[in-house]
């Protein structure tokens, strides 16, 4: 027996504990290495066929310069959200990246507003457990009730 650092809380614990007796982790959670399970990011081609065939038809006629100016504006910031099997990461366009830990993650919601509905994007509020973890809001994803689906899948 030897003793080797809880990978969740690095305190000390014994290398034939199943779980970490601070906090919790499963061992065999902390030897199993990362792996990214989905990724996604904004991307106005992901948000549906339609209105990107809008944006080139207008181009054509001259007024697609101002379409595209608009849609980039009310698209940013552009994120990227990557689910592993530890938990999500999320790089905000500061490229600043916001690590979440699945035991952290207390609700999920996923929704979309009037004009994200007719592209086919939605945001996502990731509630957080603790008095200084601040929730993530994530705007401008593709798909948000699927990434919500895969993300409760892999949490437990």
């Amino acid at each position: 027996m030897s003793l080797i650092s809880c990978s969740e809380c690095d305190k000390q614990i014994s290398s034939e504990s199943r779980a970490c007796v601070h906090c919790g982790r499963p061992l065999n959670a902390q030897s199993e290495p990362e792996r990214v399970i989905a990724e996604y990011k904004y991307s106005m081609f992901d948000a549906g066929p339609f209105w990107p065939a809008v944006f080139v038809a207008a181009s054509i006629t001259g007024i697609g310069i101002f379409f595209l100016i608009a849609w980039s504006v009310s698209m940013t910031p552009r994120p990227r959200l990557t689910v592993t099997n530890h938990g999500l990461k999320y790089r905000d366009m500061n490229n600043k990246t916001h690590v979440v830990p699945f035991k952290e993650i207390t609700d999920i919601i996923a929704g979309s507003g009037p004009f994200q509905k007719l592209i086919g994007s939605g945001y996502l509020i990731i509630k957080r457990e603790g008095l200084l973890k601040l929730s993530l809001f994530i705007n401008g994803l593709s798909s948000p009730k699927e990434i919500k689906k895969v993300i409760l899948k892999y949490k437990k």
